[in-house]
């Protein structure tokens, strides 16, 4: 008879989820021998840096690693695991009984997820399946996998589509470079904020400066996030960002230690590898440092807090992206997900147009300004065809012929809701 472990990092918290276990472990009794470990989960300040949370998921490591038996094949439960089918599962671990193993280990992280190695000591990553699982103990038990469900690249949508959009944290929208959340060099997000109000989702806007430095930016969305939780009761949020705004967000996750903060970020056309139009516009223009003190100056008067246009500027390069991303490694209690975009046919943004059209030659195909490969960030959800950098936050306030933004992003929220966001 096939001998199953299963290791978890917390403990159950309600009674009925106790009672459910011991129903079905004695089910299992017929099939396999099933045991279930539970261990103490390390406890973190309240806002942890990522070396905290790298300390606490090496002990807890520690601990799993303690309990594994010799010889077992082990499964780690992971968001970023395989979808099996049931039928699956079963040739899966049959394949193993044949083959000799008589020993299989099942494993279940804490809040912040399971530290690398673990992950890389298992035979097979196991995603729960196409439904969201939500967390069934205070602690962690988190049995939470990615839906299987995706969002239209094409992004399809209209409002009769729409459904609810309540999600269990409430949404932050992070604006990139050049605007504020009233205004700028275009006003962002156009109906978006208003059309998720609409169906039942807690919306705040970023608050970052227009010109501001990433570092700016993200104390910024501190607050914004902090303000977001006193306010609805919430101890996390999900993070929806445009542009710069999501290198800021992830500075604010990883480097400022907000990853406990945040459930989960989506980036549109961030620069998360740099953008040649940056480096280009920085290095081969001659005036660029007199512009930017008229620039500051400007929007000082207008809003920004701590205006710094050459700073901003050279924090969106390659160069300096290279080492922004070893600087700042993703947190395990984070879901990561992102989109690019593509002018393709479009001809409804005519100053994208002109970039694109500009720098073409060095830059690649783009949203006028970056690159689907520059953008591409943890779960890649796709390319956007047919749409402008501008468009993807709905500048116009209309649908674009390729495009429908009300749709996409209610897709979207509709998405993080069905994922227990």
């Amino acid at each position: 008879m096939l001998s199953v472990r299963l290791i978890c990092v917390g403990k159950l918290g309600e009674k009925f989820w106790a009672e459910a276990v011991k129903e079905y472990t004695k089910r299992l009794a017929a099939y396999c021998k099933l045991e279930i470990i539970e261990l103490p989960e390390q406890r973190l300040p309240q806002s942890p840096s990522q070396g905290e949370i790298g300390q606490a998921l090496d002990k807890e490591a520690a601990m799993i690693e303690a309990k594994i038996p010799q010889g077992a094949a082990v499964i780690a439960l992971c968001v970023e695991g395989r979808l099996l089918s049931s039928e699956q599962l079963a040739d899966y671990l049959g394949k193993l009984t044949v083959s000799g193993t008589s020993r299989v280990c099942l494993l279940i992280g804490g809040s912040c997820g399971m530290a690398e190695r673990i992950k890389q000591r298992a035979a097979l990553r196991l995603s729960m399946s196409p439904m969201t699982f939500r967390t069934i103990s205070r602690g962690s038990w988190c049995l939470s996998s990615c839906t299987a469900r995706s969002i239209s690249p094409r992004a399809e949508s209209t409002t009769s589509d729409m459904k609810d959009c309540r999600t269990k944290y409430p949404i932050i929208l992070a604006h990139g470079l050049g605007v504020t959340d009233t205004g700028g060099l275009y006003v962002p997000w156009g109906r978006i904020p208003d059309m998720l109000r609409a169906h039942g989702a807690a919306v705040y806007l970023g608050g970052q400066d227009a010109w501001g430095s990433i570092e700016t930016g993200a104390a910024q969305l501190a607050r914004t996030v902090r303000r977001a939780q006193q306010e609805t009761g919430c101890a996390r949020v999900n993070i929806i960002a445009h542009s710069k705004g999501g290198l800021e967000a992830r500075y604010l996750i990883s480097s400022m230690g907000w990853g406990r903060h945040v459930a989960s970020l989506s980036m549109l056309s961030t620069p998360n590898r740099g953008s040649r139009v940056a480096e280009l516009l920085l290095y081969a223009r001659p005036g660029v440092a007199a512009w930017a003190r008229g620039n500051d100056a400007y929007w000082a008067k207008h809003g920004d807090k701590k205006p710094d246009s050459l700073r901003a500027g050279e924090q969106l390069t390659p160069k300096y992206l290279e080492q922004f991303n070893r600087d700042n490694p993703d947190a395990n209690c984070v879901y990561y997900q992102s989109w690019g975009a593509r002018l393709g046919k479009s001809r409804s943004d005519a100053a994208m147009l002109l970039t694109h059209g500009l720098f073409y030659p060095a830059h690649g195909d783009s949203d006028g300004l970056v690159t689907p490969d520059s953008a591409r960030w943890g779960r890649w959800r796709g390319v956007l065809e047919g749409v402008s950098h501008q468009e993807l936050v709905d500048v116009s306030g209309r649908d674009t012929p390729y495009f429908r933004a009300c749709g996409f992003y209610v897709r979207l929220v509709q998405e993080l809701v069905r994922m227990g966001f």
